[in-house]
């Protein structure tokens, strides 16, 4: 079977001098790369048993990278933290996964020990090199050349973003990511001398995109977190050919004053998820970039992600199908999809029901938590929680998160379609719609929006209300509109448990 650390083996094998990471002004060769994977396996194997939660706790570096392949090649289980919780959620993580070792960043560990128990062994990323070297010649008995790796082993533990509820970690196998590769290549294809550039942090399933270039042979550019300058720097001096970016990022990045179209001249496509473009960035990226736009559509228990909306289907959007623009492209080969009604019965195409999905990159259960594993998982399928509905030609349409429908007066509202409403509007950068408790009518339609640093004609409240009313039917009309700047965690989504809080604030 072939696991996650043999990508980098076979490179290492068939182009050993190729740049496998372009890390600042450091280029590592896939053979080097090798030699790194191996001495961390023997220090892993050395130092924890088999089947051993181990966490990561930094910013991006390639030591990092090395401890993705690294951790599950030894037989224990890789667990990326997020660095941006409060010291009390990551230590409720630590004892809720009964982690052995954590590797990271001196300062963010050093903030979270004493809150950690006392078998929990600590390793710095300044003294990584140094561990890695004393375990390199270890007995072969003792390090990962006896350890046998099954397609079905955990190799990450992942938390899932939480944004509505309490986090659970997705156990995420050697299999469900190779897979994920697979449809990653259908819907973003690796062409020869790629350089990819990486700018989310490594905690996210995003990082299965590094998984991939890799897989393909390309490089792959690396930043400590995402700096529109720095990727605008890197993209330049890398002469990088493929990037990720969120929505949110590429606004940022378009309006850095640093910004110049030559800086990413040589970039052919930036692909996007975490959210649904707005026409207007969608206008702004293909008029002041040269590149092109793919959007993929996935989450952290598909391993990645399962439909594309291709280039192609951009320029379309922008031109003569705007509604393209609402769906997130065509399903990948690799996985089942169906729109379900509450009863879990197929629903007509065209209709909107939850989206469920089953195939090889589909994770089968969460860490320790049977009652949400029974919950998500229900005959083979994976209930997303996603209320979609597919087109005559295939395409998957999300109409919204099943847990950000607002119910008013009875009354179905996707939040999705009023953020849309109220995007078209001039000067208006992002918009967050969610349902807030109403004694009269259940929920009520609330909008934060944040306007863009034009202070001419700046949307008002009566503005956006009457935008709603032309546009949607008068009851889906937000009852309360906020100006402000929207709370973006760090996968690059808005939080909206967030914005809750802000009305629930407002309102106190």
């Amino acid at each position: 079977m072939i696991a996650l650390h043999d990508i980098i083996s076979q490179q290492a094998l068939a182009q050993p001098r190729a740049p496998a990471i372009l890390w600042q002004q450091q280029v590592i060769t896939y053979a080097e790369l090798q030699y790194g994977i191996e001495s961390a396996i023997r220090a892993v194997s050395a130092n924890t048993k088999n089947g051993d939660r181990i966490a990561i706790l930094a910013l991006n570096n390639p030591e990092y990278i090395e401890c993705l392949y690294a951790i599950p090649a030894a037989g224990r289980i890789c667990v990326p933290l997020n660095t941006r919780l409060s010291i009390k959620a990551l230590a409720e993580q630590f004892d809720e996964l009964e982690i052995s070792l954590v590797i990271g960043d001196c300062d963010l560990i050093n903030q979270l020990r004493p809150w950690l128990a006392d078998h929990v062994q600590v390793v710095f990323f300044a003294d990584y090199r140094q561990w890695c070297r004393l375990a390199h010649d270890a007995p072969v008995e003792s390090s990962w050349a006896a350890t046998s790796i099954s397609g079905d082993d955990t190799a990450w533990l992942l938390f899932t973003s939480g944004t509505t509820g309490k986090a659970k970690a997705a156990k995420i196998s050697h299999q469900s990511l190779l897979s994920a590769l697979d449809s990653a290549n259908q819907g973003r294809p690796v062409l020869p001398g790629d350089r990819y550039l990486y700018p989310f942090p490594l905690f996210h399933i995003a990082a299965h995109n590094i998984l991939h270039q890799h897989q393909q042979g390309a490089a792959v550019a690396l930043l400590p977190s995402f700096d529109a300058d720095s990727v605008l720097a890197l993209s330049q001096q890398y002469q990088i050919t493929t990037l990720s970016l969120a929505p949110t990022m590429m606004t940022l990045l378009l309006d850095s004053p640093h910004y110049h179209r030559d800086k990413i001249a040589s970039v052919r496509v930036i692909g996007y998820g975490a959210s649904a473009i707005s026409p207007r960035l969608l206008t702004r990226v293909l008029n002041e970039t040269d590149c092109d736009l793919s959007q993929g559509f996935g989450m952290t228990e598909l391993s990645g992600s399962i439909a594309f909306l291709s280039p192609e289907q951009h320029r379309q959007a922008a031109t003569r199908s705007p509604e393209l623009l609402q769906s997130v492209g065509q399903l990948v080969t690799n996985v089942d999809c169906k729109i379900v009604d509450q009863f879990g019965v197929e629903v007509a195409n065209g209709e909107a029901g939850e989206i469920i999905v089953r195939g090889p990159q589909v994770i089968s259960s969460y860490w320790n938590n049977p009652v949400a594993t029974a919950d998500a998982f229900k005959h083979g399928w994976l209930h997303t929680g996603d209320i979609g509905r597919l087109d005559k030609r295939g395409n998957l349409f999300i109409v919204d998160r099943k847990k950000d429908i607002i119910i008013s007066g009875g009354e179905n509202i996707a939040s999705r379609e009023v953020e849309a409403a109220i995007s078209l509007l001039d000067n208006v950068k992002q918009v967050a719609v969610v349902g807030m408790a109403d004694e009269k009518w259940g929920e009520q339609v609330c909008a934060l929006v944040e306007r863009t640093n034009q202070l001419d004609l700046q949307p008002t409240e009566s503005a956006v209300i009457l935008q709603c009313r032309n546009q949607l039917a008068s009851y889906k009309s937000p009852k309360q509109v906020v100006f402000d700047c929207l709370p973006i965690n760090a996968n690059g989504k808005i939080d909206k448990q967030l914005v809750k809080r802000f009305f629930t604030h407002k309102k106190t």
